[in-house]
């Protein structure tokens, strides 16, 4: 039996340019930034206290569904964001993202691993 996931509020920080979720210091968030037509995800962070929650993905759907209802051209630098984009591939329409689809090719080669992440034996 699973346990119920509890209900996450994102919040959209328009100047800070970032998406929230919790409050005070102890806040994930995803981080972007900004150019003319697009939105680059650099970062995504959650504390460890918030961790197992979801958190994570919550602001990346957040991010991207604000990304496509702006029509911006999406840039994942952002390991985690990368990772969504390839569980989640409706964000890869041609119009909606520039993400390197070679890189992504590359990295599902390998396994499914972003760069960064630590590799895992295959069974």
């Amino acid at each position: 039996m699973h346990a119920q996931r509890e209900e996450i509020t994102v919040t959209h920080d328009v100047a800070g340019q970032r998406f929230r979720a919790g409050s005070g210091a102890e806040a994930a968030v995803l981080e972007y930034r900004l150019a003319p037509g697009r939105i680059e995800f650099l970062h995504t962070y959650v504390p460890e206290v918030l961790r197992g929650r979801g958190m994570a993905q919550q602001l990346a759907h957040a991010g991207l569904e604000h990304a496509r209802a702006e029509g911006l051209v999406i840039e994942a630098v952002c390991p985690f964001v990368q990772a969504y984009l390839r569980k989640h591939r409706e964000y890869l329409e041609p119009a909606a993202s520039a993400l390197d689809r070679t890189a992504m090719e590359r990295w599902e080669s390998e396994g499914g691993q972003p760069p960064g992440e630590r590799r895992r034996p295959r069974a």
